[in-house]
């Protein structure tokens, strides 16, 4: 029996849909059907009741996914093996990163995992911390690493990395030598910020309703999708903004844009990991979070 009807029947229960599979594995709908259609076949036998737009395992269909399952992790688990022994590493991984670290940390890491392990090929997803939780709880990631909290039981968080969230401003004749900025002027200055489910936003929200001033009593003129965006707006003069500082690399060293510290208050946040609990983790995902790791302690 091929494998590969079997990943194919793994990811269609997994993720409850044909479609979704399709995109998991990058074939099409009409191939995830037929894969399906042979292994009925072959078994005699319907794996799937088909209730309008949801599927549900029939009773052969949940012996073969425990089945299938079974094979695919041993299988697994003998590759490791023998690439263990032969100290060779390759295959496939796909990493899904929220906006912030898939734009502005991973590129310097990617190209460092790939000189070490040039026969690995990395499929990376970015997303807001929000599409990148779900992707994860859908088996179409084999790692994420976001910014935003996550309190999901299914996942598994690893811290990755510190952040600081900051201030920026126009670098204008009123900001220029201003060291800190209040509450108070954030409010009448008017606010730039990311879309609902960024990760970054959530923890602005959560560090202004402590500091007794939730997001929605400020001034809100700009909700835009992505830090670019939000830098571009910023130097614009149409209002300013909290970021990661590691969105700021370009823009300190051109002086673009002004970077000011809240007054009386620190936002402090961490970049994490995140796989699911059940799920296998690979030497390749193992081997990229070590040189993700690595690539701190060399940066500290």
């Amino acid at each position: 029996m091929d494998d590969l009807r079997l990943k194919v029947f793994v990811a269609v229960v997994e993720s409850k849909s044909f479609s979704k599979a399709a995109k998991k594995l990058f074939i099409t709908q009409p191939g995830v059907s037929l894969h399906v259609h042979k292994l009925e076949e072959y078994f005699s036998t319907r794996l799937f009741e088909r209730q309008e737009k949801v599927i549900a395992l029939t009773r052969s269909g949940e012996i073969l996914y425990n089945y299938a399952k079974r094979i695919l992790a041993i299988k697994s688990e003998m590759e490791e093996e023998m690439f263990h022994l032969t100290g060779h590493i390759g295959g496939k991984i796909t990493i899904g990163a929220s906006t912030t670290i898939g734009e502005y940390v991973l590129p310097k890491i990617l190209g460092e995992f790939k000189r070490k392990y040039p026969e690995v090929e990395i499929l990376l997803r970015i997303g807001n911390t929000e599409m990148i939780i779900k992707e994860m709880l859908e088996y179409n990631l084999d790692l994420g690493l976001i910014e935003g909290p996550c309190q999901n039981s299914k996942i598994v968080i690893k811290k990755f990395l510190d952040d600081e969230l900051v201030c920026i401003v126009p670098n204008t004749d009123f900001w220029r030598h201003k060291k800190f900025i209040s509450l108070e002027d954030l409010y009448s200055a008017g606010l730039i910020v990311r879309e609902p489910g960024s990760g970054t936003r959530e923890i602005i929200e959560e560090y202004l309703k402590m500091a007794g001033r939730p997001l929605d009593d400020l001034s809100i003129v700009m909700e835009l999708g992505s830090s670019e965006a939000i830098k571009a707006a910023v130097e614009a003069a149409l209002g300013v903004s909290i970021v990661s500082k590691w969105t700021l690399l370009k823009e300190k060293r051109l002086k673009s844009l002004k970077v000011l510290k809240l007054k009386n208050l620190s936002m402090d946040r961490d970049f994490n990991f995140i796989y699911l609990k059940e799920g296998f983790q690979s030497k390749m995902v193992n081997k990229f979070i070590q040189v993700c790791l690595d690539g701190v302690i060399a940066n500290d």
